[in-house]
């Protein structure tokens, strides 16, 4: 009886996420494990968002017409629409990565510039990040480093922290993502990495000021933040084997920072945002052209884009964001981002806007990162 619930729960569901892309051949794989209630959980939250998702695009599309590319079968086939219940099983001590509060000075470089204040007239800004290392960690070895940023209204810590119900607080190292390291470091999914979480969060901006926060993280970055790493982390050192990524307003901010962190910096992956803070596409796509314009100064045209990885659940509030800048970069350089070689965008189905698709987000971005460099 059990067994046929669920049979009837996941045809009705399937048909019903049709305006998701749902397919009914969703019988295999990550979803068999799924019990009926939890079915119902992804089937409440997808829909919701897919039914507000759709009344911002008919009221705020435009003339803008989604573009529709061609499956890349050895990139897709590592892709899952949704992560596994074992990806997050707690691994035994010796596998486990460690977590280490780093601090580092800095400045608010943005509000400086613009108001032209000498440099001596500079006030430190003391900031802190969160640094995975790996199990097995060892100074004999070198390693890649992903710069990670925070959605909103979170802080630092949040890649790191376990998930906050009912107020509860949060504990460092204990978080899904932690385990979703751990496990997939362990049984070989991804290679062994150093991830950074930090913010972008600088003097009085605060949290409602992304785009300042994203003119000024490309310069504390490279400045300070990538010094710091290098000094205190047996790392490569070298743009090559450094990734910069972020989810919801984290996305956002990895757009504004990639034109000054570029010498910096050669892998991104904005996740599940586009590159303001407004929906609109007219404005997605100027401020996308803008920031094609300043990759492509004389400065930065000497250094190559590794990969541009980005995300957006078909479900996902933000995908109208995401999907007309990234169209928008890949049409002003064609020449610098080539689909399915350098540059690729992950769509799963049934994918929302919540912290089980950022983390999806970042492991899918780790298939495809860092694997041509030595």
């Amino acid at each position: 009886m059990k067994k046929w619930l669920a049979a009837c729960l996941c045809t009705v569901m399937l048909l019903s996420l049709a305006a998701c892309g749902a397919s009914t051949e969703k019988a295999s794989g990550p979803y068999v494990e799924m019990t009926e209630e939890e079915w119902e959980e992804l089937w409440n939250e997808a829909k919701t968002q897919q039914d507000s998702f759709e009344r911002i695009f008919d009221k705020q599309k435009g003339a803008y017409e989604f573009t529709e590319r061609e499956r890349v079968s050895s990139i897709d086939e590592n892709f899952m629409e949704f992560l596994p219940k074992e990806y997050f099983s707690d691994v035994e001590s010796g596998q486990k990565g460690k977590i280490d509060k780093v601090e580092y000075d800095t400045y608010d470089y943005y509000l400086y510039q613009t108001q032209g204040t000498e440099e001596s007239q500079w006030k430190k800004e003391a900031k802190t990040c969160y640094v995975y290392t790996p199990a097995g960690y060892s100074e004999s070895k070198q390693y890649n480093v992903y710069f990670l940023l925070h959605r909103k209204t979170y802080t630092e810590d949040y890649w790191f922290i376990s998930t906050v119900v009912d107020g509860e607080d949060r504990e460092l190292g204990r978080g899904d993502f932690v385990y979703l390291l751990d496990y997939a470091i362990a049984n070989g999914l991804i290679e062994p990495a150093i991830f950074v979480s930090c913010t972008a969060k600088i003097g009085e901006a605060g949290d409602e000021m992304p785009e300042h926060q994203a003119a000024n993280f490309g310069y504390e970055l490279k400045n300070d933040l990538i010094p710091a790493i290098d000094a205190k982390y047996s790392t490569y050192a070298s743009r090559e084997h450094r990734a910069l990524g972020g989810a919801s307003r984290g996305g956002l901010l990895v757009w504004g920072a990639m034109p000054v962190a570029l010498s910096e910096v050669a892998y991104f992956a904005p996740i599940c945002n586009g590159c303001v803070h407004t929906i609109y596409t007219d404005e997605q796509e100027a401020e996308a052209d803008r920031l094609c314009d300043a990759m492509s100064t004389q400065e930065n045209a000497q250094y190559d884009i590794s990969y541009l990885f980005t995300f957006a659940g078909d479900c996902d509030t933000n995908k109208l964001r995401v999907y007309s800048t990234y169209d928008e970069v890949l049409e002003k350089m064609p020449n610098r981002l080539v689909w399915g070689e350098n540059t690729y965008y992950g769509k799963p189905q049934y994918g929302t806007h919540s912290n089980k698709y950022f983390y999806l987000g970042v492991y899918e971005s780790m298939q495809l990162f860092f694997k041509d460099e030595k």
